[in-house]
Protein backbone atom coordinates (compact mmCIF):
# COMPACT_ATOMS: atom_id res chain seq x y z
CA UNK A 1 0.00 0.00 0.00
CA UNK A 2 1.39 3.24 -0.99
CA UNK A 3 1.73 6.07 1.23
CA UNK A 4 -1.55 7.96 -0.39
CA UNK A 5 -3.98 5.11 -0.30
CA UNK A 6 -3.31 4.89 3.71
CA UNK A 7 -3.96 8.57 4.32
CA UNK A 8 -6.94 7.77 1.68
CA UNK A 9 -7.92 5.39 3.85
CA UNK A 10 -7.47 7.00 7.40
CA UNK A 11 -8.81 10.14 5.86
CA UNK A 12 -12.21 8.44 5.11
CA UNK A 13 -12.32 6.21 7.94
CA UNK A 14 -12.37 9.19 10.29
CA UNK A 15 -14.42 11.21 8.09
CA UNK A 16 -17.19 8.73 7.58
CA UNK A 17 -17.88 8.13 11.63
CA UNK A 18 -17.04 12.05 12.32
CA UNK A 19 -19.98 12.75 10.06
CA UNK A 20 -22.22 9.73 10.76
CA UNK A 21 -21.63 10.53 14.90
CA UNK A 22 -22.54 14.09 13.34
CA UNK A 23 -26.19 13.17 12.62
CA UNK A 24 -27.02 10.54 15.30
CA UNK A 25 -27.62 7.61 13.03
CA UNK A 26 -25.80 4.06 13.99
CA UNK A 27 -23.61 2.29 11.12
CA UNK A 28 -26.81 0.30 10.41
CA UNK A 29 -28.91 3.12 10.06
CA UNK A 30 -26.03 4.65 7.48
CA UNK A 31 -25.00 1.67 5.99
CA UNK A 32 -29.04 1.67 4.77
CA UNK A 33 -29.03 5.13 3.71
CA UNK A 34 -25.57 4.57 1.26
CA UNK A 35 -27.56 1.31 0.16
CA UNK A 36 -24.41 -1.12 1.14
CA UNK A 37 -24.54 -3.88 3.20
CA UNK A 38 -23.15 -3.44 6.84
CA UNK A 39 -20.27 -5.26 6.76
CA UNK A 40 -19.59 -3.52 3.93
CA UNK A 41 -19.88 0.15 5.54
CA UNK A 42 -17.76 -1.19 8.60
CA UNK A 43 -15.07 -2.32 6.83
CA UNK A 44 -14.66 1.80 5.39
CA UNK A 45 -15.21 3.24 8.93
CA UNK A 46 -12.05 0.77 10.07
CA UNK A 47 -10.35 1.74 7.27
CA UNK A 48 -10.07 -1.78 5.93
CA UNK A 49 -11.41 -1.03 2.69
CA UNK A 50 -11.84 1.46 -0.02
CA UNK A 51 -15.47 2.58 -0.54
CA UNK A 52 -16.35 2.80 -4.37
CA UNK A 53 -17.11 5.88 -6.44
CA UNK A 54 -21.31 5.88 -5.77
CA UNK A 55 -20.60 5.27 -2.44
CA UNK A 56 -18.53 8.49 -1.50
CA UNK A 57 -21.17 10.08 -4.00
CA UNK A 58 -24.02 9.22 -2.00
CA UNK A 59 -22.02 9.60 1.00
CA UNK A 60 -21.17 13.19 0.33
CA UNK A 61 -24.93 13.78 -0.47
CA UNK A 62 -26.22 12.19 2.50
CA UNK A 63 -23.73 14.20 4.66
CA UNK A 64 -24.03 16.89 2.49
CA UNK A 65 -20.17 17.83 2.02
CA UNK A 66 -18.39 18.05 -1.07
CA UNK A 67 -16.51 14.63 -2.10
CA UNK A 68 -13.22 16.86 -2.22
CA UNK A 69 -13.77 17.05 1.53
CA UNK A 70 -14.84 12.93 2.01
CA UNK A 71 -11.00 12.52 0.31
CA UNK A 72 -9.04 14.86 2.16
CA UNK A 73 -8.76 17.58 -0.82
CA UNK A 74 -9.75 20.47 1.70
CA UNK A 75 -10.64 21.04 4.91
CA UNK A 76 -14.13 22.91 4.36
CA UNK A 77 -16.51 20.57 4.82
CA UNK A 78 -19.85 22.19 2.93
CA UNK A 79 -20.46 22.06 -0.76
CA UNK A 80 -20.38 25.57 -2.78
CA UNK A 81 -24.27 24.72 -3.89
Amino acid sequence: MTLEEAFLLDTLRCRFKYLREELGFTTQETAQHLAVPLTDYLTYEEGERLPDVLTILHAAALYQVSVDYLLGQTEQPRRDD
